[in-house]
């Protein structure tokens, strides 16, 4: 029951802000009336819980949904027309598409749908939403408690170098709706997400011109698209297992939530671009500005792409201008669009991410990632390597380079290599403009994974990769499906091949998912005692109290798993998330660690009150005690039972 409330109350949030909006630009498809309503409501949950929250007037949220609902009764025989609409086209649509988009919102969403929930023995979680999930979980309640947003796992600190504008929509629904964080995170949105996707990637290879087989191909690619590198370990290792790093597979895309947002309005966004370009409509335009700007809060290496592709096709238009001895004043809307983009773009990321660091030279990192010891483990290409070098061969040093170039994006896109320049029928249909648009940011977005790393999140340069696969997706649909023309019994064996090279490694992982969920193999449960304990502190401690756990909880370590189930801010929680984020832990954290080794409970009381902490949570093991007898007059034992305790401060 609670979860059906959930997903009324999704619907209501996204679709009914959204189809106000989207009344305006009068559109024939009933199909875009639907996913721009989605879309664009939930990105406009996201705008007015960023500007209300600043403005320090969180209740006009109550106020926007309001006047929603009022707009949307006031035109809802309009409404409803579209809607009838677009039912009746479900109904008489290719029961294949409908098939394929419902199966593989499934698929995708099965790798999270069991975590987050109450076991007979606790709450579960599995794969890395035991990490990154749990992290999530604590910035929606965190949001959900004060804007702007503070970390939960280090009071004090604001939620800064990160892009939490995915957390920042679920949060605007847990504060309204009192939804559960973890049914919305796990259980309700990413079938949502998944399926709305699918429907935008159909479209937009829709209105590329693409064909029907060719919108199969592209659904293919985005929910059963998976690496390659298991072709290269059966090469060099001589066994076929899928050990090497994940970089993009269709079925595991909810394991990066942010991402998963992102490409959803990354790819909604391409639909009014593309009918921009075409007609030079300000209304269309303007939309589109309004998604790409959005993206630096959901996903800020997207924010980067469209960033990096308006420039481009405003200086394509630009130089064609000249040469074709054209005023460049017809650009005058061009350029106030990207101009646009660079104000709100610029307003969502700078406030929150003026410490993130950016980007350092450092090429081949993840080409040598995947030859090292712990994958492919190729000893002569470090070895000739090492020789060239002290040699200074550069001949052969560059021929190395390019074999692990080679290497690393075979591993990485897989068949969707193919379509790295896209197929001629495609460029003409694309036109210059947006050609432009999508071409050169892919490239440079291969170049900057290969030769950079963060300087928070080092290894998160893999996102270069994982934004490039989507355009290159799309383009390897419109060549399968033009290979598909052919009648060649050797052009159908090459399809067939393809196909069964893209699928294993997905294959792979969803009889993992479902061997993981047979045999109930949780990678952590927090529980029942927890529960108990948890319970007790959100009930009954002051809503503002600081709280830690002790520096040995090994899942509190990683990620702020106790401010998340206590619903409370901590002192430091949470540490190696806070590190890949570049906040200023360091000093907090080594002095927790002494902290808690004080063997006087006097002065160790004084300097948990000089750091504001009025509550201690402690699980019952040996590498969680403390170094002096509870309950004493400063540590008085508030809850116990048999695994955990809370201990007050005084």
């Amino acid at each position: 029951m609670i979860s059906f409330f959930s997903f009324v109350m999704v619907i209501v949030s996204f679709y009914l802000p959204g189809s106000v909006v989207t009344a305006k630009l009068r559109l024939k498809s009933s199909s875009l009336y639907i996913l721009f309503s989605f879309v664009i409501g939930m990105v406009l949950l996201a705008y007015q819980g960023y500007a209300f929250g600043y403005l320090h007037a969180r209740w006009l949220t109550y106020f926007y949904f309001g006047v929603a609902v009022l707009l949307w009764y006031r035109d809802k025989s309009f409404h409803q027309n579209y809607l009838k609409a677009a039912l009746e086209k479900i109904y008489k649509q290719d029961r294949k598409v409908i098939f394929c988009l419902l199966s593989g919102a499934v698929f995708q969403s099965l790798i999270m749908f069991g975590s987050g929930l109450r076991f007979p023995n606790g709450v579960e979680f599995f794969r890395t939403n035991t990490v990154d999930g749990v992290m999530h979980l604590s910035y929606i309640q965190s949001i959900a408690r004060q804007f702007p947003p503070v970390e939960p796992g280090a009071s004090g600190l604001m939620l800064t170098n990160y892009h939490y504008w995915s957390d920042l929509v679920m949060a605007e629904m847990v504060r309204v709706w009192l939804i559960s964080p973890s049914i919305i995170f796990f259980q309700v949105l990413p079938i949502i997400i998944s399926l709305l996707t699918g429907v935008a990637t159909y479209l937009l290879i829709k209105a590329w011109g693409g064909s029907q087989k060719t919108a199969y191909w592209g659904v293919f690619f985005l929910y059963l698209a998976g690496d390659a590198a298991y072709v290269f370990m059966l090469f060099f290792q001589h066994h076929f297992g899928f050990y090497t790093p994940e970089i993009d597979n269709g079925i595991t895309q909810f394991l990066n939530m942010p991402h998963a947002f992102a490409k959803l309005v990354f790819l909604t966004s391409l639909l009014p671009f593309t009918f921009w370009t075409k007609t030079k409509k300000t209304s269309w335009g303007l939309l589109s500005i309004f998604l790409f700007a959005s993206l630096t809060g959901f996903k800020i290496y997207y924010g980067i792409f469209v960033g990096v592709g308006l420039v481009t096709c405003t200086a394509v238009q630009f130089v064609q201008a000249i040469l074709k001895r054209q005023s460049i004043w017809q650009l005058r809307t061009q350029m106030m669009l990207c101009f646009l983009f660079v104000m709100i773009a610029a307003s969502i990321f700078l406030p929150a991410n003026h410490g993130s660091g950016g980007l350092f030279f450092s090429p081949l990192e993840w080409p040598k990632i995947f030859l090292g010891k712990d994958y492919m483990n190729w000893n002569g290409w470090w070895l000739r390597l090492q020789v060239y070098e002290t040699t200074r061969n550069y001949k052969y040093i560059t021929l190395l380079d390019a074999a692990a170039i080679f290497i690393c994006l075979v591993s990485v896109y897989g068949t969707r290599l193919i379509g790295v320049w896209p197929v001629k029928s495609l460029r003409e249909k694309l036109g210059t403009e947006l050609l432009a648009f999508l071409i050169v940011p892919s490239v440079l977005f291969v170049v900057l994974g290969l030769t950079t790393l963060q300087v928070s999140g080092a290894f998160n340069v893999f996102n270069f990769f994982v934004v490039s696969s989507i355009i290159f997706s799309i383009f390897a649909a419109f060549s399968l499906s033009q290979l598909q023309t052919s009648h060649s019994y050797l052009t159908k064996f090459v399809l067939i091949a393809l196909i069964i090279l893209t699928i294993p490694r997905v294959t792979n992982d969803f009889f993992e998912i479902i061997k993981m969920y047979q045999n109930n193999h949780s990678d952590y449960t927090v529980s029942a005692d927890e529960l108990a304990a948890f319970q007790y502190m959100r009930s009954k401690l002051p809503p503002e109290a600081i709280i830690q756990a002790h520096p040995s909880n090994y899942l509190d370590h990683q990620t702020p798993y106790v401010p998340y189930f206590a619903d409370h801010n901590a002192y430091l929680s949470g540490v190696n998330m806070l590190v890949t984020h570049n906040q200023p832990i360091d000093d907090r954290s080594k002095e927790l660690v002494q902290l808690f080794k004080t063997e006087n409970p006097g002065t160790f009381a004084a300097e948990l009150k000089a750091r504001h902490i009025e509550y201690v949570y402690l699980q019952k093991k040996a590498d969680e005690r403390l170094f002096f007898q509870v309950p004493n007059e400063h540590f008085p034992v508030l809850f116990e039972n048999n695994s955990t305790m809370v201990l007050g401060v005084k």
